[in-house]
Parts: structure tokens; sequence; C-alpha cells
């Protein structure tokens, strides 16, 4: 029989007020997002402070709790025509260098054609801890803009650092001029992903230099060079209490018999990165990934 536009079988469940109906290919309701909580490299799933999806980076912010702030130029203008933030809207603020804070939108004012400022009131601040161990990446700059991929997936995947590799089948040798521009690639990584502290962008390094430079608290590091044939980055790194990790990863064209030698001489393990031959900026993002699981950051 009929009843309500649905032909009833034995055996079937009448729907009722408290069980909505739901076609059969119709995918069952999304579960509510987990509140998003700041980490020492990128916002990851936690119950805690809830954080705003809408973050602005700036290195000169003073997160003081309670203090007005004003943000102006491309960062109010997006907010307020692409976002469509408003006042009484909630942000996450970062400054690059370890405090992360939300903050509440108490005005929007516009200042002249196409120009926008944001007033915003800081609310609570957190100071992240750097991730352990560092992780300084040393490779070979790839061409044209899979530079500027290649630093954006390593700034979301926790590398601490990258410097372009000097070495003697390199081709890319990045000028100042570029390095600016990957800094600013960085900047933009790590408010996408809400990581706390920026990621470095250093000049370039020699191989003998990237085997015999102290870290970045002066201490001796533990040198990986990526090799088809090297050991899991996983055991490479087993027991290792914690420091810093420098991994160098060679141009398209490999590393020359005597640069292999030169490293294992200079005390770097060779690590490999999987069944595949991979390009330089993949293997680079490999390795940080494999560090950070590997050391359990």
């Amino acid at each position: 029989m009929r009843s309500g536009g649905r032909v009833s079988r034995p055996g079937d469940t009448p729907p009722t007020a408290t069980t909505p109906k739901r076609h059969p290919k119709q995918p069952p309701p999304l579960a509510p997002p987990s509140p998003l909580v700041p980490s020492d490299q990128c916002l990851v799933p936690a119950p805690g402070v809830p954080m705003s999806s809408h973050r602005i980076l700036d290195e000169t912010f003073d997160l003081t709790p309670g203090l007005l702030i004003e943000v102006g130029g491309e960062e109010a203008h997006h907010a307020v025509k692409s976002k469509r933030l408003a006042a009484g809207d909630s942000v996450g603020l970062l400054d690059g260098r370890g405090r992360v804070a939300t903050a509440r939108i108490e005005g929007v004012e516009k200042a002249g054609k196409g120009d926008w400022r944001l007033r915003l009131a800081v609310g609570e601040v957190e100071q992240a801890e750097p991730v352990r161990p560092w992780l300084e990446i040393v490779a070979a700059a790839p061409k044209g803009p899979r530079l500027e991929g290649m630093i954006d997936q390593l700034s979301q995947a926790g590398a601490s650092s990258w410097r372009p590799l000097a070495s003697d089948r390199v081709v890319v040798d990045p000028r100042e001029g570029k390095l600016d521009r990957m800094g600013r690639v960085a900047k933009e990584a790590a408010k996408q992903c809400g990581r706390a502290y920026l990621m470095a962008i250093g000049g370039r390094m020699t191989l003998a230099r990237a085997l015999a430079a102290p870290d970045e608290d002066g201490a001796k590091a533990r040198v990986l060079i990526a090799d088809a044939g090297g050991a899991p980055i996983s055991k490479a790194l087993a027991g290792e209490p914690g420091g810093s990790v420098r991994v160098l990863v060679g141009p398209e064209g490999g590393w020359t018999d005597e640069e292999r030698a030169l490293a294992i001489a200079g005390g770097a393990t060779a690590v490999g990165l999987g069944p595949h031959v991979l390009r330089t900026e993949t293997a680079a993002v490999v390795a940080a990934a494999l560090v950070r699981a590997a050391t359990g950051a």
C-alpha cells in the first residue's frame, strides 16, 4: 500500500519525526570538525582552545592580550572582500616567532578606493615551543615555479629551514631577489597551515659546509644524505635523542661519486626515500615528512 508517496513493504520501518529521510545514495552527514589549537608547525585537530579558520600573519604584531591593533593593505582587503569578514567575527593572529592569538574584529573601515582597515582586539595568546628536532633541508633548487612549490610544501611538511645546495651538478643558483621571494612564499604557507614559526630561508651552502657546519644552536647536526639504496630514515634516526637533523638532497643529475665519498667520510648517513626516482622538489618534501614521522613530531 502507499503511504505519503512511499511504497510500504513487509519489514519496512516507517520514518518518524526523529529519523529524517535520506536518499539511499546520499552520504551520512559529516561529523562536526575538531577544534584547532596551535602546534609547533601546523594546526592539528585537538580538543582545546578553538582557533578561527582565517589567519593573519605579521612579524611586526604585538600580540598582547587586550591590545587593539590595526591591519590594512592586502590582508584587510582579502579579509573583507574575499572572506566576507565583518565586525564581531574572530580571526587567528600569528607573528611567525611562536606567538599565536585569537582576535575579534572590532571594526571595519574603508580607508580609500579599494582600501580597507581592520581594528582587532587581541584575545587569548599562546607561546608555542619550536618543534624538535630542528630540521634543516639543504636541497638543490629546481627550475622555474617548481622552487616555489617546494618551499610551500616544505613549510607545510614541517621543515625548520631550507638552504639551496651548491654541488657539481646543480643548475639553478637562486640569487638574493629569488631567495627574498621564497621567504614570502614561506610566509604565505605558514599562514595557510597555521604554523607558529616561519620556515627560515638561508643562503647557498656547499656540500663541504653542509657536512661540517654546526646547527642553529652551535651543536653538531645529524646529517643525512638522500641517495638510492640508503637506509630508511626511520632506521637511520632510531634512538636519536633530539638535537637537529640536516638532510641533503642532490640535483636532478644526482650526486657524483666524489660527493658520495665526501659525504660518507664526513659522517653523513645515506638514506633512501622509496622505490622510485623522485624529482628534487619531491625528494626534499618526502624527506622532511619522513623525518617528522620518524621523530614523532
